[in-house]
């Protein structure tokens, strides 16, 4: 699947309902694309967080879905500047 092929703010729903995951779980469905960013981070974070105060040596890889074209913005940015839905 591609981040663009689901529902958004700014286009309406079609017949693929993308459901975001976490390991096997699904924790949403349709995944809402303009959370996406702060999820992931929040997830980054609390992974380094956990395994740096265990004394884990650890290696993190993460890829935004959002790195050409800021298809999505949180509600925070959106219309924020002259950028208008792109944050």
């Amino acid at each position: 699947y591609s981040d663009d092929m689901g529902s958004s703010p700014w286009r309406k729903a079609n017949d693929l309902v993308l459901p975001l995951l976490h390991n096997s779980t699904v924790v949403e469905q349709p995944a809402d694309l303009s959370t996406i960013t702060e999820r992931y981070t929040e997830k980054a974070v609390d992974f380094m967080k956990r395994n740096t105060a265990a004394s884990k040596p650890w290696f993190l890889y993460l890829a935004w879905n959002h790195v050409h074209i800021p298809d999505f913005a949180s509600k925070q940015f959106c219309n924020s500047s002259i950028r208008g839905r792109f944050g």
